[in-house]
């Protein structure tokens, strides 16, 4: 199956060098690769790219779905602008594969960190799989086994048809954050499944953010990700966070519910359950 590589890029320095990474890595199956420009000061360029400029900056989750709905294959690798292809011909094959096997699977690569300044991986990982507690701040995880409760967000793939069943990801999420989490319980309370493939990609884990961040946006988002599909866990966050339910503005959730109440099934319960030894939350 053809495959479209989508970046989401804010003043990247090395949104370029990922580029001709992806392209140096093509076994025959890249049919594209598209970059969601969201104003970066130095407008982005490159001639192998589809490169889309934001007239106004919108924010990585709008960046994300907007390069899905763009995408002309049915394969969408979704990939941060500081990351570089550590299995070289071998990546686009091994997730290929496994998306042709189940088009319902989120597939993520694992990760090494990346040296930015010399465009090398360290082969050292934070972690091959991940997790998260009842504030919904994301951690690393060692557990045996492919499934994951949820995907870090730099790099991972899905097919086309998975995201529309879907209802791709929250539109109502703002600017950055907790995205990966709630397209995770998505999948996994939809019937689709979360899971490690056998490729790396080194990822440069910044210490500083490109987009400005008020204080309550990922609060916001987080809240919303507890209202749309915690159940009766939902006051589990609010206890979590120290504040009380009602005092944080996630936004109207209706199109979420909607889709949930025809698409679930799974309860939310279940997948406590079956994440138990990774989640660590009783």
């Amino acid at each position: 199956m053809d495959i479209t590589v989508v970046i989401t890029a804010l003043d990247e320095p090395y949104v370029n060098k990922t580029i001709e990474g992806i392209i140096e890595s093509d076994n025959g199956s890249l049919k594209e690769i598209i970059v969601i420009d969201d104003v970066s000061k130095e407008p982005i360029s490159h001639p192998e790219a589809r490169v889309i400029r934001n007239e106004g900056q919108k924010g990585l989750v709008w960046g994300r779905n907007h390069g899905a709905k763009l995408a002309d294959s049915e394969i969408i690798i979704s990939i941060d602008p500081h990351c570089k292809i550590t299995s070289k011909k071998r990546w686009l094959s091994t997730i290929s594969k496994r998306l042709s096997e189940d088009y319902n699977c989120v597939a993520i690569p694992r990760t090494y960190c990346l040296d930015p300044i010399a465009w090398q991986e360290i082969k050292i990982t934070p972690g091959s799989k991940t997790k998260w507690d009842w504030k919904l701040d994301f951690n690393w995880a060692n557990t045996p086994g492919p499934y994951m409760p949820a995907f870090a967000g730099h790099c991972f793939a899905f097919t086309k048809s998975w995201w529309e069943e879907c209802g791709g990801f929250d539109t109502g999420m703002k600017i950055w954050g907790g995205e990966n989490i709630e397209f995770s319980l998505r999948t996994w309370l939809f019937g689709g499944t979360v899971e490690l493939v056998d490729c790396f990609v080194a990822h440069w884990f910044k210490d500083r953010f490109q987009y400005h961040m008020p204080n309550n946006i990922l609060l916001e988002n987080k809240s919303r990700i507890a209202e749309s599909w915690f159940d009766e866990y939902t006051q589990k966050f609010y206890g979590a966070v120290s504040m009380p339910r009602g005092s944080i503005n996630f936004g109207d959730i209706r199109d979420v519910l909607r889709i949930k109440s025809r698409k679930q099934k799974k309860s939310f319960k279940w997948f406590l359950e079956k994440f138990k030894p990774e989640l660590q939350l009783y």
